[in-house]
């Protein structure tokens, strides 16, 4: 495929506005950075604590409307397996808020370099300004993806390639099923644990508290979220209606030609298939140049909350208890670095943007979350329980298979099918291991805060110190603003 000039030009230039905004975002960081009293290092991971309430807005809802949430929709809207009932995002999402490679179809490049680019650009701009950076780009990429995918609509459903929206209705043409989809009762169980995955994974978000910390004030931070959830839930709507219409769509009047995107294997790809095959070039641009956006509002969120856990909970807490802050900054840009080259690795690895989207919460579904809630409302809780229903929700997980991976399953639970030689499971089995992990973290901090407590067992066996510490702690006043940051910052 000849690469487009014109195409590929425009999405340089987004890039370079993109990283403009990046580099200014940095600039203004170093003045808040002279001016800050505190810790420095807290600049580039909560924005001094100080960021605007409408840049708040911007960078809460940039940070879930990323890549695989506008084009996971499509595709399981436009997918005849699956259908609107599967699009579970935008409800997911919002529920979380109110609770708490592209380029090569459109511009001929291949997928390699796009992922590259689109890579280097979100790292490099992440790592000069951190939280700053972040959240300033996160307004120009949300305006840009909200004004291209609501414009490219209106010319995808004027295409002649698909049919009138009243005929759209009852079938997707693609394999004459419903486009709304059906949900059988023995897919329910699969239904409702991607929908607590996606729900209630995403409390579990350490970029979601580090947008809750930046803030000024708590009224500011509810504010964010609240106006999250419904910002989020209408970024969702443009990619519902794509994948409709690419559903109804007659692909051997355009250039793809048949058999369909579906049954060539390409319906992770079906949102920049249809700009491009649907719509006119300079339209198709723009819509590109969306999805590129989103993709890097994610990303940067991605690579500074991995960064800033990696900084704080580890390499401050654990290997270097006195270091300075000027190290502690260049730890976080390294780690900037080396996580966005492994999750640039890991996008070579698979076509389904859904798989890729469900996988990213999956570990703080099953993992995290038990320990955030345990943290929050169990009194008990402990570091011997949390050890324990860590290793537990990991063990369950990693025997229950993933095909993305290509984990075979040890553990088959009923309703198991097997599809393209691979196992897949339709029972809920993420919400087994993520109530596993929370049992095991109740009973574990239980019994031995009774065994210790009543001196049914040693002293000396608390080798962790747990329990030493809550004794040397009784005597002392609590300080209520300390243990709210020690609760916010949710520590694993």
């Amino acid at each position: 495929m000849a690469v487009d000039v014109p195409g590929l030009v425009s999405v340089i230039i987004f890039y370079v506005c993109i990283l403009g905004c990046g580099v200014w975002g940095s600039r203004k960081s170093k003045k808040v950075e002279n001016k800050c009293t505190g810790p420095k290092s807290e600049i580039s991971i909560v924005g001094g604590r100080n960021i605007n309430m409408l840049v708040g807005i911007f960078t809460m809802t940039a940070t879930w409307v990323g890549g695989g949430y506008i084009m996971g929709t499509t595709e399981s809207v436009y997918s005849p397996s699956q259908g609107l009932v599967w699009a579970l995002g935008p409800p997911s999402y919002a529920i979380c808020f109110i609770l708490g490679g592209t380029m090569s179809i459109i511009l001929g490049l291949s997928s390699t370099i796009s992922i590259i680019i689109s890579a280097a650009v979100s790292i490099l701009y992440t790592i000069l300004g951190g939280l700053y950076s972040v959240a300033y780009t996160d307004v120009i990429q949300l305006c840009f993806v909200f004004i291209s995918l609501w414009l490219c609509v209106p010319f995808i459903v004027l295409s002649p390639a698909v049919t009138t929206f009243s005929q759209s209705l009852p079938l997707n043409q693609s394999h004459e099923h419903s486009w709304i989809g059906q949900l059988e009762l023995a897919d329910a169980g699969k239904w409702v644990d991607d929908m607590l995955l996606l729900a209630l994974g995403g409390l579990s978000y350490q970029a979601l508290y580090q947008r809750i910390l930046s803030a000024a004030s708590s009224a500011q931070a509810q504010v964010t979220c609240f106006a999250a959830a419904g910002t989020v839930f209408i970024m969702g709507i443009p990619s519902i209606a794509i994948g409709v219409m690419a559903g109804s769509a007659d692909w051997n009047q355009t250039a793809y030609g048949l058999p369909p995107p579906f049954e060539r294997g390409d319906a992770g790809k079906i949102l920049p298939l249809a700009l491009q095959q649907l719509t006119p070039p300079w339209v198709a641009v723009l819509g590109i140049g969306a999805v590129a956006a989103a993709v890097m509002s994610s990303m940067d969120s991605a690579l500074l909350s991995s960064a800033s856990m990696f900084t704080q909970n580890i390499y401050k807490t654990t290997l270097r208890k006195r270091a300075s802050d000027r190290e502690l900054l260049w730890v976080i840009r390294i780690s900037v670095l080396l996580v966005g080259l492994a999750g640039m690795g890991l996008a070579f690895g698979d076509d389904s943007v859904v798989a890729f989207w469900l996988l990213s919460g999956d570990l703080l579904y099953c993992v995290i979350f038990p320990q955030l809630v345990c943290v929050l409302h169990f009194q008990r809780a402990n570091t011997y329980g949390a050890f324990c229903g860590f290793f537990v929700g990991l063990l369950l997980r990693l025997l229950s298979g993933e095909p993305v991976l290509r984990i075979p399953p040890v553990l088959l639970y009923p309703g198991w099918r097997e599809e393209n030689n691979q196992i897949r499971q339709y029972f809920p089995y993420r919400t087994v291991a993520m109530l596993s992990s929370m049992m095991s973290i109740i009973a574990v901090s239980w019994l031995l805060d009774l065994m210790f407590n009543r001196q049914l067992i040693p002293e000396s066996w608390d080798f962790m110190q747990v329990f030493k510490k809550n004794e040397t702690e009784e005597d002392e006043e609590p300080d209520p603003y300390e243990e709210m940051n020690q609760v916010l910052k949710t520590k694993l």
